[in-house]
């Protein structure tokens, strides 16, 4: 579904229908499969060299 949602960018009321399911669930299914936007990604090894 995550693969779906951001790589193909299917819409959560279309994931909704084709799976027989409430938007809401989709929701809660991509909540938990996406990362938290609040938290920052790793650093590289270039950002760190960078700092």
């Amino acid at each position: 579904m995550r693969a779906t949602f951001r790589d193909e960018g299917a819409s959560i009321a279309g994931l909704a229908r084709e799976r027989g399911v409430s938007r809401g669930a989709v929701r809660t299914v991509l909540a938990d499969l996406l990362p938290d936007p609040r938290i920052p990604p790793p650093l590289t090894e270039e950002d760190a060299a960078a700092r």
